[in-house]
């Protein structure tokens, strides 16, 4: 007996069934999207002294982002600024800030008013709030009804053009986590939380959330102190912790890599003297380790650089973002570069104005090969100013003709134009 053909019939209602599902797929996102008037909301940590970097960021990217978008909320960029602790004896009461928290206020409230672009939070500023600012920004954000919320610090340039592009083309994800540098697995023991577990997490600098995952972060937050029973004061590691645990709530999580931001050195900025440094390689896994005059721990990206302007044979200076402590290493040259993936780090160069944007197209020739090794990282990291008081254990130490290595860094490896040194 013949096999019977399907019937054509079938095949059509079958054909048209597709065809609805797929529009009306279709019209849902699209309904998403536009139930979100705002698009982007960019909440930039910021201390209350930290009035040189408020004037740098604006000068380089904030001010410009907010004269595209003027009064229009469909993007907005803000500084987030808490106030000084009170420090005294716990059980006193009617404790009065002094006169320099005082100043403080008053220098700020002067800012706020000129600028227009703080939103102060009831919070005392401290490295160990930082979760808690963290979360506030969200809450910010969500209740706002942004569609993206971004957390960047005050030390760090927004590539806008980069994160309009991504957040377009990721207007159909409901639950998206990205940031510049994404820890995968663990490489220290400061990354885990107090049950002794490690999650995976972007680098605090600068990271986004959308709306639909940092309004689950914010309500399995609400409930109060909770995170502590897990967490940590790494607000970045914690981060990491709540997208996690968001995806008991039903998250469907997606992580994502993008060039986010990049660091700003102190001198970048107008009016500043003619040598500045301009970055040349990153957030990357490259350093420079040619001609090393000094490498230690430091506060962050403006004391790197005061260190390398002290030495007139400083030509470059590497700083990692991530592990237990800012790590700084001085070079008078970057012939020769090393890798370390679980890292983020970036690169400056001693320049003049004239000369940032041709040297900053010319570093590339150092890294190729330097990309094609992995090695674990020493225990560097991403502490705000103050939190720094001695170099790790861990830490690599260079040397003028050879290599030192501490016993818990291993597998490291570097490059000598085109030939590769294990070390």
């Amino acid at each position: 007996m013949p096999m019977r053909r399907p019937s054509l019939k079938w095949g059509l209602v079958f054909a048209a069934l597709v065809a609805l599902f797929c529009f009306c797929h279709s019209v849902r996102n699209l309904a998403a999207a536009a139930s979100f008037q705002q698009f982007i909301y960019i909440g930039v940590l910021s201390a209350p002294n930290n009035f040189k970097r408020r004037e740098q960021a604006r000068r380089l990217w904030l001010k410009d982002t907010r004269a595209k978008f003027g009064q229009e909320a469909r993007v907005r960029a803000e500084f987030i600024v808490g106030h000084t602790p009170l420090y005294s004896d716990p059980h006193v009461q009617g404790v009065l800030a002094p006169e320099t928290a005082l100043q403080t206020e008053r220098q700020l409230d002067e800012e706020s008013k000129l600028y227009n672009d703080i939103r102060r939070i009831p919070l005392a500023e401290t490295y160990l709030t930082l979760p808690d600012k963290s979360l506030q920004t969200l809450q910010l954000g969500v209740t706002a009804g942004y569609r993206y919320i971004v957390k960047i610090d005050d030390d760090r340039e927004l590539h806008l053009p980069e994160l309009m592009s991504f957040c377009s083309r990721m207007i159909r994800v409901d639950d998206v986590y990205a940031g510049d540098s994404m820890f995968k697995e663990k490489a220290y023991e400061i990354q885990l939380g107090a049950d002794g577990q490690f999650v995976p997490y972007f680098g605090g600098p600068a990271y986004l959330l959308s709306h639909g995952l940092a309004a689950k972060v914010v309500k399995l937050t609400s409930k109060g102190a909770s995170f502590l029973l897990t967490g940590s004061s790494s607000e970045d590691v914690d981060m990491g912790r709540w997208v996690e645990e968001a995806k008991h709530l039903g998250a469907n999580v997606q992580f994502k890599t993008l060039r986010l931001s990049e660091g700003i050195p102190e001198g970048d900025v107008e009016g500043a003297t003619p040598t500045v440094y301009s970055l040349v390689h990153g957030v990357g896994s490259i350093f420079c380790y040619d001609g090393l005059i000094r490498e230690a721990t430091t506060s962050g990206i403006s004391d790197c650089q005061s260190q390398c302007g002290a030495e007139n044979q400083c030509a470059y200076f590497s700083i990692w973002l991530t592990g237990g402590a800012n790590w700084c290493v001085l070079t008078s040259a970057c012939g020769v570069t090393g890798e370390q993936t679980q890292h983020s780090i970036e690169v400056y160069q001693k320049a003049t104005w004239k000369s940032r944007r041709r040297r900053r197209k010319t570093f590339g020739n150092l890294t190729e090969a330097g990309r094609r090794r992995r090695g674990h990282p020493p225990q560097h990291g991403n502490l705000t100013e103050g939190d720094v008081d001695a170099p790790h254990e861990s830490a690599v130490n260079l040397s003028e003709g050879a290599v030192h290595i501490s016993p818990r860094a291993e597998n490291r490896s570097s490059v000598v134009g085109t030939k590769h040194l294990m070390v």
